[in-house]
Formats: structure tokens, C-alpha cells, sequence
């Protein structure tokens, strides 16, 4: 082979080794790319805990929830082992309006004792994107449930969307509550609520002793008793609140209402829910 002939080989063989080289990296480039694309559909679809980490997450799933939380002697708390449950919510609200029927809405009846079960099972499930909308509704002492549950999701980065507490009883007053929208409807107002049974723990404990004979009628059991002795909020700071005549114990007729008054309630901006 003369030596011409051997530099022509010579580089033909280089060429060859260039090209193959520059396909190699080629093939590592698209390789590379072909992983990050598998590999991000991959967590868009199993690792949702992944995504927007530090964005506010507004849109999650198609199913809806809602939490309709009993007062006293609704459920299964101290009052209903003395004088019997009476399931007010769910007869009033829940079967009433067919909500338990309602397809793309989750709707779940608790008590007001089963406040912390509550909390833990939102959490958990708002991780899991299970729900998208959020809404609880609180009569009585569910109420104040319903606002406890909020404030503690609140600290859980968990979303309420739309509270609606019912002729809401407390203790003691309460402090701002941070849901999207709020809507709160009470019964009228009389002159004692106005005066002393405004005074808290005073009002408590007057209003147990004048009406306890009356827990163990049906109006007493429904509410009457409880709305007594808890104490009435009335209207609240930061609700859209609405005042109506009618008794503790209509749970049904002030839910209707409260729907009927969402769209006019003011939304607070600063709720939202952050992973």
C-alpha cells in the first residue's frame, strides 16, 4: 500500500470515528431529554406533591367536599348519651336537601365532637388531592367547629372555601376566621341576648340552671337548651351576616339562606392553599 493511499484511509477512518463520536453525543442529548420528559410525566401523574411547591394551589380535582357538623345532643357527644341524638343536620339539611345524592359533591355528617377527627381527615386527604372545593357547615356548636377547623387549617395551608356557621354558639367570643367566604346566619336577637346573656361564662351559667328542664323536650334536644347555655354569637366580625326569625332548632331554613347569600359574600384574598 503506498503512502498516499494510507493517509486516505487514515482519514476516512477519522472521519468515520468523528461522525460516530458526534452521533454518540447526539444519542446521549436526545437519551436525556427523553428521561426528563418520562420522568416529569411520570411525577405529574404519581408525585403530586412534587408540583408547585411554593404556588398557591387553586385548581386540584373534580371532587367536591363538604363537612355538616351537629351541635350538642346531635350526634354522639355527652348531651345525646343523656338525652338522645337527634340528628338535626342530617334530617334538616343533609336529607333534605338530597346533598348525600349530590354527584360531584363529597358530603360528610359529623358532631362537633369529632372536631379533631375532622382536621386530621382534611389534611390527609388534601394532600392525596382528593377534593378541590371545601366547604363547612357548622350548626350551633357545630358552629364553632366548623370555625376551630378553619383556624386550624389555616396553620395546614388547607383552604376553606366556603364557611357557613348557623345560629352559632361559644363559649367565648372568637377572633378572626380565615376562610375564602363566610356567610353567617343567627336567629333574632332578644333583649336578654343583648344584655346579660351577652356577658360571657355569666350567661352560661345562669341560662343552664333557668332552662334545664327543657332538654328533655324535642325543641330542648334540637337546640333550645344548647343554644342557651352555649351562648349565641350572633352576628360575627369578618362574617356576611344575616339575621332571621326562627327558631335554634331550623338548621334547614337558615342553610337555604346562607346559600342564597354566598354570591354576596365578600372574598378574602388571602386565603389560599399552599403545598
Amino acid at each position: 500500500m503506498d503512502f498516499f493511499r494510507f493517509v486516505e484511509l487514515e482519514c476516512v477512518f477519522n472521519w468515520i470515528k468523528r461522525i460516530d463520536g458526534e452521533l454518540k453525543e447526539q444519542k446521549l442529548i436526545l437519551t436525556s431529554f427523553a428521561n426528563h420528559i418520562c420522568f416529569k410525566t411520570y411525577r405529574d401523574i404519581h408525585m403530586p406533591s412534587q408540583l408547585s411547591s411554593s404556588k398557591a394551589v387553586q385548581t386540584r380535582s373534580i371532587i367536591d367536599r363538604e363537612y355538616v357538623i351537629g351541635g350538642g345532643s346531635d350526634k354522639k357527644d355527652f348531651l345525646s348519651n343523656v338525652a338522645g341524638a337527634t340528628r338535626l343536620v342530617e334530617r334538616d339539611i343533609i336529607i333534605r336537601f338530597n346533598l348525600y345524592n349530590i354527584p360531584s359533591r363529597k358530603v360528610l355528617y359529623r358532631g362537633h365532637e369529632e372536631e379533631d377527627q375532622i382536621v386530621k381527615e382534611i389534611v390527609a386527604d388534601w394532600k392525596a388531592y382528593k377534593f378541590n372545593f371545601l366547604r363547612l357547615t357548622g350548626h350551633s356548636w357545630g358552629g364553632q367547629a366548623a370555625m376551630d377547623i378553619t383556624q386550624e387549617l389555616a396553620h395546614h395551608s388547607v383552604p376553606v372555601k366556603e364557611l357557613i356557621t348557623l345560629d352559632p354558639v361559644s363559649m367565648l367570643p372568637f377572633s378572626s376566621v380565615p376562610a375564602e367566604k363566610w356567610v353567617n346566619v343567627y336567629i333574632k336577637q332578644s333583649f336578654w341576648d343583648n344584655t346579660v346573656g351577652a356577658i360571657p361564662v355569666v350567661n352560661q351559667l345562669v341560662s343552664s340552671v333557668a332552662t334545664l328542664p327543657t332538654l328533655f323536650t324535642q325543641s330542648g334536644r334540637e337546640g333550645g337548651y344548647i343554644a342557651n347555655v352555649g351562648g349565641q354569637l350572633g352576628a360575627e366580625n369578618g362574617a356576611y351576616n344575616h339575621e332571621m326569625d326562627v327558631s335554634h332548632a331550623s338548621a334547614g331554613d337558615m342553610y337555604q339562606k346562607a346559600l342564597s347569600l354566598l354570591p354576596l359574600a365578600p372574598m378574602n384574598p388571602k386565603v389560599v392553599g399552599v403545598r
